[in-house]
């Protein structure tokens, strides 16, 4: 996850800030941006490269399969090359009448007016993808749909998610540990509380020192990367009204069915994008959580999925939950004494900072002492942390275009 954040900031910092356009989207139009954006940014959007030709997928066998479907192929300097030279045939899709293009493909195919010659590149790499799928590696495919309020994101990826190495080796002294989380459950419960429960035990030893760990791996960090790059340079010129209050972004490893799901609030996204909110607040916000599903296996359209919008009491529950759970398994500074104290504050914290209005309080249960307690929203606010990063100021970049030398948008 911080690997994360660090890409985040190089993001962040390679954008020189949030630009303002001379226009606002409408979210439909804003889903084509990033869509688009995302497809040309992407180093294998179009043209082939000879380094996704690994594992299973081999150059010559499908310039072997396209000929054996008789479709000629145009000379080049190698079997990738001469492929590239494929992608620029025109009315290659004719060629291939009972295929069930994806909804990309069939938007390109049917154009009335002519494409241009990187979406006619892009029409047929999707025509080859899908007519020799066992042989043809994919693209990067963005797939998105926008259910009331908030914007899903599914991305199909033809590869492991994660990556496992042995780790240093190196004996860590055992110390106990003051407080332990070993059950958290949590709700909105019918009388317009958030409702957490758990059970926390003190003086534990930890166990022995895992010899190996897990990362994501460097292709799926630069798509995640160059999602929230594609956010920026769409969504976050909707209009405030019709803006999404959230973002679900799932990229899924369809060869085995495990996904990475991420949700957060789109406000949240534009003030770390443009430094107004430090990495370690934002970490505590959005929601990460891996999942598999064997449907997903095959699944290059993301149709395994059940969409629907993402509800207030849904989110801040999950948030406060992944605050507690930091503060008690992975903060420098883990509790001491008094866990009621301490989640309680998480709960505060988290429910300061949104404009959800519509709960009277927050209601915790200490299973092991078993002891309840109910805080309306003014005491709610006695728990509440100093807002650490406030009055740090804020970075004011401006963005250039590279395409016009000279000219400069607006500041942010």
């Amino acid at each position: 996850m911080r690997h994360h954040l660090l890409a985040l900031a190089l993001a962040a910092a390679l954008l020189n800030g949030c630009a303002v356009k001379d226009k606002l989207y409408t979210p439909s139009e804003a889903e084509k941006k990033l869509v688009t954006f995302c497809q040309k940014e992407s180093s294998n959007s179009t043209a082939f490269q000879a380094e996704e030709f690994k594992g299973s997928f081999s150059a010559s066998d499908l310039v072997q399969s396209v000929k054996t479907s008789g479709v000629p192929i145009p000379a080049g300097k190698n079997n990738v090359d001469a492929l590239n030279n494929l992608l620029t045939s025109k009315n290659l899709e004719s060629r291939f009448t009972k295929l069930n293009l994806p909804q990309e493909a069939r938007t390109l195919k049917d154009r009335k007016d002519p494409l241009q010659d990187n979406e006619l590149r892009r029409l047929n790499r999707l025509v080859l993808e899908t007519a020799f799928p066992q042989e043809c590696p994919k693209s990067l495919s963005v797939v998105t749909h926008i259910i009331a309020k908030t914007l899903w994101i599914y991305i199909p990826f033809n590869e492991p998610i994660f990556t496992v190495k042995p780790s240093s080796g190196e004996a860590a002294e055992k110390k106990k540990t003051p407080l332990d989380l070993l059950y958290l459950g949590g709700e909105f419960d019918e009388k317009k509380d958030f409702s957490f429960e758990y059970d926390i035990v003190s003086d534990t030893i930890p166990p022995d020192p895992v010899t190996y760990g897990s990362g994501y791996n460097e292709k799926f960090a630069k798509v995640r990367q160059l999602i929230y790059q594609g956010l920026q340079e769409s969504i976050f010129n909707v209009p405030a009204k019709d803006a999404p209050d959230f973002v679900v972004v799932i990229i899924a490893d369809i060869g085995t069915g495990v996904a990475v799901k991420s949700t957060f609030y789109l406000d949240d996204l534009k003030q770390y994008m443009t430094e107004a909110l430090p990495p370690d607040e934002y970490y505590l916000r959005e929601q990460n959580e891996i999942f598999g599903k064997k449907d997903m296996i095959g699944d290059t359209l993301g149709s395994s999925l059940e969409y629907a919008d993402i509800a207030w009491t849904d989110f801040l529950v999950s948030q406060i939950k992944n605050r507690i759970k930091f503060k008690f398994t992975q903060s420098d500074l883990t509790p001491q004494s008094d866990p009621d104290k301490i989640i309680a504050s998480c709960a505060a914290n988290a429910l300061r900072f949104y404009p959800f209005t519509g709960y009277k309080g927050v209601y915790l249960y200490n299973i092991r002492q078993k002891r309840d307690m109910l805080f309306n929203k003014t005491q709610l606010k006695t728990f509440e942390e100093e807002n650490w990063w406030a009055g740090k100021g804020k970075i004011t970049t401006i963005h250039f275009d590279a395409n016009t030398p000279g000219q400069k948008a607006g500041k942010q």
